[in-house]
């Protein structure tokens, strides 16, 4: 089973980048950074914003916000990690 993370930054384009369905044994996370925070909707199981680009935009996610420490940890924890 790999761990996948997708880092998004642009809102809406690069939701459709994303693979509709994550393939059969991998784990994947998506991470909202800047104008991404702004996403209400999402089709992913696990995802975060980073807490500083959602304040500095005053976005009101409904998924769990999280720290740069937070966010460093799921890069290095994965196996793979794609930034759209």
């Amino acid at each position: 089973m790999r761990n996948i993370l997708y880092i998004l930054g642009a809102a809406q384009a690069s939701v459709s980048l994303l693979p509709s369905s994550p393939s059969t044994g991998n784990q994947t996370a998506v991470v909202l950074i800047q104008d991404a925070v702004g996403l209400s909707q999402f089709p992913a199981a696990r995802v975060y914003a980073l807490a500083d680009d959602v304040t500095s935009r005053k976005a009101s996610p409904s998924f769990p916000l999280i720290s740069y420490g937070d966010f460093l940890r799921l890069i290095f924890e994965a196996d793979n990690v794609v930034a759209l």
